[in-house]
C-alpha cells in the first residue's frame, strides 16, 4: 500500500515520491536497502545466486514497494 501512494504522487506535479517515503516513515530503510548495492550483489545476480543476493539487499521491502509504485502509477495512467 506504501508502495502505491509513493506511485500516487510521483504522477502528480509538485509532489515527489521520497517526500511521500518520509511521510510514510520508509524513507530511510529504502535509502540503507539501496545503500547495501555493491560487486558482490551484481555477482550473485549474475550467476542466478538468488537467495545469497537476498542476504545483500532486503527484497522483503523493495519488491513489494517496487510492484506498489508501478500499480500506483499505471493506476493513474490508465
Amino acid at each position: 500500500f506504501k508502495g502505491f501512494l509513493i506511485g500516487l504522487t510521483d504522477i502528480v506535479p509538485g509532489i515527489s515520491g521520497g517526500t511521500m517515503a518520509l511521510i510514510l516513515g520508509i524513507y530511510h530503510k529504502i535509502i540503507k536497502a539501496l545503500a547495501s548495492l555493491n560487486t558482490q550483489w551484481f555477482i550473485y545476480i549474475v550467476s542466478f545466486k538468488f537467495k545469497k543476493s537476498a542476504k545483500i539487499l532486503d527484497y522483503n521491502l523493495l519488491i513489494p514497494l517496487g510492484f506498489g509504485i508501478l500499480f500506483g502509477i499505471f493506476f493513474l495512467l490508465g
